[in-house]
C-alpha cells in the first residue's frame, strides 16, 4: 500500500508540471519547459521553506482574501454594471 501512494504522490506532480508548462504556453508564449521549471522550483522552495511556514502565511493572508472577495461580491451590482 505504501508503494502505490508514492507512485500516485509522484504522477500526480508530474501531470501538474505539464499542466504548469501548458498553461504558460497558451497565456504567455513562454516555452513549455518554463512552466515546468517554475512549478518545480515552487515545489522545492514549498519542501525546503517547511509546509507549517506556508500554513502559518496562508493563514495570515486567507481572511484578507476571503473579505476582498465579499467586498467585490457586495460592490459590484451597486456599481452599476450590467450582470452577465
Amino acid at each position: 500500500m505504501d508503494y502505490y501512494s508514492t507512485i500516485f504522490c509522484y504522477m500526480s506532480f508530474f501531470v501538474m508540471v505539464g499542466g504548469a508548462a501548458s498553461t504558460l504556453n497558451q497565456q504567455y508564449g513562454l516555452p513549455s519547459w518554463v512552466g515546468g521549471v517554475v512549478l518545480t522550483a515552487l515545489a522545492i522552495l514549498t519542501v525546503v521553506g517547511g509546509l507549517n511556514s506556508l500554513v502559518d502565511k496562508i493563514g495570515v493572508v486567507g481572511p484578507a482574501i476571503v473579505v476582498l472577495c465579499i467586498g467585490i461580491g457586495v460592490a459590484y451590482p451597486c456599481s452599476g454594471m450590467p450582470v452577465m
